[in-house]
């Protein structure tokens, strides 16, 4: 498998919680998998954007039910996240 990015988080957007898994390659080719979860109030959401902000992400990916994306994806732009 060839690696895409380096730091990456993959978000499961629910109705009153988001789980996010960060993997984070490093220099010796081995993957740090960290997976934490997250409230949907946007104190909630400010935390996860520090946090992923903080493990110097690059890339995050999300999977949500109906339209439960919209706050937690406002949060990571307004956060500078992509």
């Amino acid at each position: 498998m060839q690696v895409i990015a380096k730091r990456c988080a993959g978000l499961d957007v629910h109705k009153m919680s988001i789980v996010v898994t960060i993997l984070i390659k490093q220099e010796d080719g081995e993957i740090i998998c960290d997976t934490k979860t997250f409230g949907t109030f946007k104190r909630d959401r400010q935390e996860l954007a520090s946090w992923l902000l903080k493990n110097d992400i690059e890339l995050c990916v999300m999977e949500s039910t109906s339209i439960f994306w919209k706050s937690p994806m406002s949060t990571l732009r307004k956060s500078g996240l992509k």
